[in-house]
């Protein structure tokens, strides 16, 4: 029998020395080689290769992926040893793929590494190894049979549901009470409410999540707060869901779903968010959504998909105008194909798709005049927005290098300012990540196991770049980045760290030493349930003391005065709440209302001595009755507001 294999070998052999992939590709070796090992089954038409091999099968549609990276590692030519067989009968779609692509990747790896060409063989086998692995899913209702491959992915599907839903009830329980922020979307929504969404369009520029809270209120009967709950869990459910089912396209792997699964629902700091009432959970939901829309685009290039991408960006822009610049920036990952006028093609599509959306709205403002206000607003945000930036930074420049540097290196200022606050960013950032993850991700890059698919890599950096580029833009304009910015950046790590995590299970089978990665998979499970119980809304027992006290005490609807928000919605009683937002600078500036107001409800943390010093003048009208501290520098104190003359 002809040996295609030993003929690679010796005509590898010939050369006096390495043979480079154009060389094998030249002298016909490795084309030669594939046809006489699939005995024909290749079809010689690169179009028609294209066609079958665009990307993974997703309800029914091909979305070959798998293609596009074969192309940037191998070369054009290595498009037309793709064998995807694909037939359509009846008005259903029967997916066969022969098993000889496996044979082939090996022959033509196995020829390539000894031409000198290691690594593009080692990346040629990866792309057909993900391409024979690429989920299917049949078309034909009729192949779902109980038991089947959907039936089970459903199964999976709502098993994530139910837990992240599970998860969402738990830090509820641990942790009712709202922060600072959650508060505000609850007065807003009664606002909306009572009086229609006109009100809050007036008190926010963004009341979307409000809206929808006041919305299930109405619809479900539900309490403002229960109504919040639910829909949190409802988005967080979807997040979880959008998130696995995009790693799994991303990569064109099935069997990494249950691995990111796992890894997203023990996400530490997205638990640590679950008990709180954020518009950020749209914001991740719908933004993850729109990206599985993306993959589909990027695959089978058709516009639906780029309008459902626009469309799902649009709505995640809603509830925070970050995902804007995931819009602008992400038709950046089409740039890829054979020539720069596709490339050019694929990326302009989407903004096409951008732009028919707002088409018309843009229309109907025109036929009532009313265009130019809002592209005036546009505008004045963006000259804003930039202004803020430079100021900011400019204005902490100047500071640390009066206050830190010599007067001789002030001119250091900004470089040594910016090095220093990304050095803080990735501290956080790894904070953010945690330490189980940490280990894990830094292992599976320094062992090589983290590597995506050449498929997934393009998209997944432009991801990567936008995140780090909105998370390095708060940074050097307020020198401060809440953690809620970090969770985008933390999720898209998760993709290399479940791949990392899914090859240490494999190493491990094919060692035969599954019991000592179950021992390890244990512990790292109890450290992050550990870790999360500690972020499970994380309890302050002297407002929760404080708290508990007021509603106990105080008269119902009495009226009350507050520097913190929080204190003043849960103490049972009614206060301003422009009053209470400005509670701090009212108190410094001594024109705190006393005149109606029975109760005060004032809280220190130690780090604002002017408001320690104004509120002696206030001592003669307060009357102390009750105080609880954590410890540390944090207070909570009740007063009750007496006769007398008010602070000179």
């Amino acid at each position: 029998m002809h040996q295609p294999g030993a003929e690679l070998a010796r005509g590898a052999g010939e050369g006096a020395g390495p043979i480079g992939v154009d060389a094998v590709r030249e002298r016909g070796f490795a084309l030669g080689a594939i046809d006489r090992g699939i005995g024909g089954d290749i079809d010689d038409h690169l179009g028609a290769a294209r066609d079958h091999a665009r990307g993974d099968i997703v309800g029914g549609e091909i979305e070959h992926r798998a293609i596009g990276g074969i192309e940037r590692d191998t070369g054009r030519h290595a498009a037309r040893e793709l064998p995807a067989h694909l037939s359509v009968r009846s008005g259903h779609q029967h997916f066969h793929r022969s098993t000889r692509p496996r044979k082939a990747a090996a022959m033509l790896a196995q020829a390539l590494r000894r031409a000198g060409t290691r690594r593009t063989a080692a990346d040629l086998e990866g792309s057909l190894a993900a391409y024979c692995r690429a989920p299917l899913r049949h078309a034909d209702s009729t192949c779902q049979m109980p038991g089947s491959r959907s039936e089970n992915q459903r199964h999976f599907h709502l098993l994530l549901i139910a837990a992240s839903c599970a998860l969402s009830a738990l830090a509820i329980l641990r942790d009712p009470i709202l922060d600072d922020v959650g508060v505000l979307h609850l007065l807003l929504a009664r606002e909306i409410a009572d009086t229609g969404i006109g009100a809050a369009l007036a008190l926010f520029d963004r009341p979307v999540y409000p809206i929808l809270i006041a919305g299930l209120h109405q619809l479900s009967g539900l309490s403002l707060l229960a109504s919040a709950h639910l829909l949190g869990a409802a988005l967080l459910a979807l997040l979880v869901l959008g998130f696995t089912r995009f790693a799994v396209l991303l990569c064109g792997e099935r069997e990494l779903a249950p691995w990111i699964a796992l890894l997203v629902l023990l996400f530490p700091l997205l638990n640590e968010y679950r008990s709180q009432v954020l518009r950020d959970f749209g914001f991740w939901a719908l933004l993850v959504c729109s990206l599985l829309a993306l993959l589909r685009y990027q695959a089978t290039l058709r516009w639906r998909h780029g309008l459902w991408w626009a469309l799902l960006g649009a709505a995640s822009a809603a509830f925070r105008p970050e995902a804007l610049v995931y819009m602008a920036l992400l038709p950046l990952s089409c740039l890829q194909g054979e020539t720069r006028a596709t490339r050019l093609m694929n990326a302009a599509r989407l903004y096409a798709c951008m732009g028919l959306l707002a088409l018309p709205p843009l229309l109907v403002l025109a036929r009532f005049d009313m265009l130019q206000a809002p592209l005036d607003a546009l505008a004045g945000t963006l000259e804003s927005v930039a202004a803020t930036i430079a100021e900011g930074f400019a204005g902490a420049s100047a500071r640390y290098a009066d206050t830190v540097l010599d007067p001789r290196v002030g001119a250091l200022a900004p470089v040594a300012l910016a090095a220093g606050l990304l050095t803080v960013l990735a501290l956080k950032f790894a904070a953010a990540l945690g330490p189980v993850y940490c280990v894990l991700l830094g292992w599976g890059v320094a062992a090589g196991r983290a590597g995506l698919p050449s498929v997934a890599r393009r998209t997944w950096r432009v991801l990567g770049g936008i995140a780090l580029l909105i998370v390095v833009t708060v940074v050097l304009a307020r020198q401060f980045v809440a953690e809620r910015y970090l969770v985008m950046p933390c999720l898209l790590a998760l993709i290399p760290a479940a791949l990392a995590l899914r090859s240490f299970a494999e190493t491990a089978r094919r060692e035969r030493r599954q019991g000592a990665f179950h021992l390890v998979l244990g512990i790292a499970i109890v450290l992050l349930v550990a870790d999360g119980l500690v972020r499970f809304g994380t309890r302050q027992d002297y407002r929760h003391q404080a708290i508990a006290w007021m509603q106990d005490e105080l008269p119902a609807d009495a009226r009350v005065f507050s520097n913190d928000r929080t204190l003043a919605y849960y103490s049972g009683g009614r206060f301003d709440r422009d009053a209470v937002s400005r509670g701090d600078a009212l108190i410094v500036a001594q024109r705190a209302p006393l005149a109606g107001v029975e109760y005060w409800v004032v809280r220190r943390d130690g780090r604002n001595p002017a408001l320690d010093a104004a509120l002696a003048a206030y001592v003669s009208r307060l009357e102390p009755l009750a105080r609880f501290d954590n410890g540390r520098e944090a207070t909570i104190e009740v007063f009750r507001v007496t006769a007398g003359a008010g602070p000179q």
